[in-house]
């Protein structure tokens, strides 16, 4: 017994080690490009990350729809689901850890060979089995469960990151439409206004024909994008309704790019932090480590496995004399079996845990240089989104004095209506310009958090249910 009880102190099969960081590509940080927006202060990275998604997203209309998301949303609804599962199945594992114990009761009638009289039995009893686990192989499994487990929680935390991006990149689309058909609709006015005084101006003999086509071409333009700018808020608006959990047309929001807030300066922290931070490279070692502890469950299939079983119980042939006159007995029995021949089985179930082992290896380093390869893309789009809109604030200051300066000279006489429409155009393309980088802006900065892991805390995990809470 005492050798079994030291063999039972290990577990076969190799023992979980992270690997190390020169081998997952994060021993330096190499933003190459955006060296300057990233921040360290005595050697601990500050991070926007670091921040609750309420402080990096300001707006109080988006932070009620991503709270409403965070409570409706149907895929974070069935990440709950799958913890469910998880959990379910880790307690299973750690149950064959211990003695099962079944209580049963029997009846028998029976008769002699020339006897008229029955003989009654009757039986209460106990079943108590145990597979003494000598190898770890149930521990083993219990240690594969506890990281699907864990898996699964990370799973949903990364899901909340991803649903609170993608929230606020439809919202931030959603205002920059907004905006842009309020340009249009603007414009339109505009240009229709500038269609009526040419045509006063031609029943006076002033203009000729041709400037009234040029007029009426350029309202064309601006009436033509008018539909398809309502088109794609209505797609948006719908989008965000599924997002939330809402039915189509039940969305009445209005956001205006001008009225949201965000940070124009962005300390990103040092690239190996992501593997404490984001739950998606967290929950891919998970799988690595589960992937790991199976390699000695299968390993454990080579070698013997002991048996124990036991009865107690009392017997009487009279059912109202069981408890106090009956018969007590006990059996204890113990059985070992040694694979023999089984055709390759356990050779091929080890080999495919192997081979599933390495496969999660690849995918934990895939992860990791998936999510360098997403923060050096954010940080650079952050980037160039803020050359864009300063680019753009001087088109569209040159374009106002253009428009102006082409009205006085049409109106001067020195120029024909045609240069104040291709002004006009310049200027209202130019508007629509500043829309999107603005509206780009924002959107590579909810990038850059959603890749850095930002939204949740990796210590104290703030979960959605009970179950969901990462040990």
């Amino acid at each position: 017994m005492i050798g079994l009880t030291a063999l039972g102190g290990c577990a076969i099969g190799p023992d979980y080690e992270r690997p190390d960081d020169n081998e997952l590509y994060i021993s330096e940080p190499y933003w190459d490009g955006t060296k300057a927006l990233s921040m360290e202060v005595d050697g601990n990275a500050a991070s926007v990350a670091r921040e609750n998604w309420r402080s990096v997203y300001r707006d109080p209309l988006l932070i009620d729809l991503i709270e409403e998301a965070l409570e409706g949303n149907l895929n974070l609804e069935r990440a709950r689901k799958r913890i469910r599962q998880a959990s379910a199945s880790a307690r299973l594992a750690r149950s064959l850890l211990w003695p099962s114990l079944e209580g049963g009761f029997d009846a028998e009638r029976s008769r002699d060979v020339g006897s008229d009289d029955p003989v009654d039995t009757f039986n209460l009893f106990g079943l108590l089995s145990w597979e003494l686990d000598i190898w770890g192989i149930q521990r083993r499994s219990a240690e594969a469960a506890g990281a699907d487990l864990k898996a699964a929680q990370y799973t949903l935390a990364a899901a909340r990151i991803s649903l609170i991006g993608i929230i606020a990149r439809t919202y931030f689309d959603l205002a920059a439409l907004n905006d842009q058909l309020a340009v249009t609709r603007s414009t339109i006015e505009i240009r229709r206004e500038g269609l009526r005084i040419l045509n006063r101006r031609k029943e006076n003999g002033i203009i000729s024909g041709l400037e009234i086509r040029q007029a009426e071409v350029s309202l064309a333009e601006a009436l033509r994008r008018e539909p398809q700018l309502v088109f794609a808020k209505q797609q948006t608006e719908n989008q965000l309704s599924f997002l939330i959990g809402r039915a189509p047309g039940s969305l009445d929001v209005e956001p205006r790019l001008r009225e949201i807030e965000y940070q124009p300066d962005i300390p990103t922290g040092l690239p190996s932090e992501l593997l404490l931070r984001r739950p998606d490279i967290l929950a891919s070692e998970q799988a690595l480590v589960a992937a790991n502890a199976r390699i000695g469950v299968t390993k454990g299939n080579f070698f013997p496995r002991i048996r124990l079983t036991g009865e107690l119980g009392l017997e009487s042939a009279e059912l109202g004399q069981l408890l106090d006159k009956g018969n007590d007995y006990f059996e204890l029995a113990g059985n070992l079996t040694q694979p023999i021949f089984e055709a390759g089985a356990n050779r091929a179930r080890y080999d495919q845990a192997l081979a599933a082992s390495e496969e999660a290896l690849i995918n934990y380093r895939e992860s990791i240089l998936m999510a360098m390869h997403e923060v050096s893309n954010t940080l650079s789009a952050y980037h160039q989104s803020r050359i864009q809109e300063i680019a753009t604030l001087q088109l569209l200051e040159a374009s106002n004095e253009y428009l102006r300066l082409a009205i006085a000279r049409y109106r001067n006489g020195i120029i024909g209506y045609i240069d104040v429409l291709d002004a006009q155009r310049l200027q209202f393309d130019a508007e629509l310009s500043l829309s999107e980088s603005r509206r780009d802006q924002l959107i590579a900065l909810s990038g850059i958090y959603q890749s850095l892991g930002g939204g949740w805390d990796s210590e104290n995990p703030s979960p959605d249910a009970p179950e969901s809470r990462v040990p």
